[in-house]
């Protein structure tokens, strides 16, 4: 876990005129002087879509594919974090890590939602946030067996904490959900709070609705886009409330 500081949010809408989605991030993030933060979205569309996922029944080592969605999309959620390596260009600086939920029209109706890591697009208006992340830089490692990227903080020291720091945090595959979520707590001394954002991969996950009906099942990875509630730590048994959608 890392502690950092939320800057201001600067809300961001770009055109088609502005070009393919990631050389636009790159740039308004260049132009801003952002090197790290998270971006969150529900308002837009976007038009031929390089999504990818991980195919985690290929065991004992998960693989990556990629897939197009073509035409166009509306977006649904993207949600995502970002952080920016030194010594490289702009382009290959930027280290995005996005998911996407978006949703075709047919002809009128709505159609199938799809989703997965975002890759790129090659156009689209999109509105939404960007909040930076200010303290420690953070920097990432690649797990070489799956192509894991675990986010790293370059100091240990986070002694100096005050009210409205955000924590943040990420479970390894091997970890459990959410118990893995009470003990990034409990290591942060963080008695109570509000998660506010999310991003990640589950599998072997049940969902459930208000009523505590069962009301999915996925047995493959289900890539998590947003997620809101109140974890409020009472014992290391006790799982905090957590909503995701």
């Amino acid at each position: 876990t890392a502690i950092l500081k939320e800057g201001i949010p600067v809300h961001f809408e770009w055109t088609s005129n502005d070009g393919p989605f990631l050389d636009t991030l790159t740039q308004y993030l260049t132009r801003l002087k952002i090197t790290q933060g998270y971006l969150h979205c529900e308002d837009g569309f976007l038009s031929d879509i390089r999504s990818g996922f991980f195919l985690t029944t290929h065991q004992p080592t998960a693989q990556f594919a990629e897939a197009r969605f073509e035409n166009q999309y509306r977006i649904l959620n993207i949600s995502g974090f970002f952080l920016t390596l030194p010594g490289t260009t702009p382009k290959a600086a930027l280290v995005p890590h996005l998911h996407i939920t978006c949703q075709r029209s047919n002809q009128g109706s709505p159609g199938s939602i799809l989703g997965g890591h975002l890759m790129d697009a090659a156009t689209g208006h999109i509105k939404g946030n960007i909040v930076p992340l200010m303290g420690m830089p953070l920097t990432r490692e690649t797990n070489p067996a799956t192509g894991v990227m675990h986010i790293r903080s370059s100091a240990q020291d986070q002694s100096q904490r005050s009210d409205g720091d955000t924590v943040v945090f990420a479970l390894p595959p091997d970890d459990e959900f959410p118990s893995g979520l009470v003990n990034a707590l409990s290591d942060s001394k963080l008695t109570a709070g509000q998660l506010r954002f999310a991003v990640g991969t589950l599998w072997d996950a049940t969902l459930l609705n208000d009523t505590g009906q069962q009301v999915l099942n996925p047995q493959d990875g289900l890539e998590v886009t947003f997620a809101t509630g109140q974890p409020a730590q009472r014992s290391a048994t006790e799982p905090p409330n957590v909503v995701v959608h």
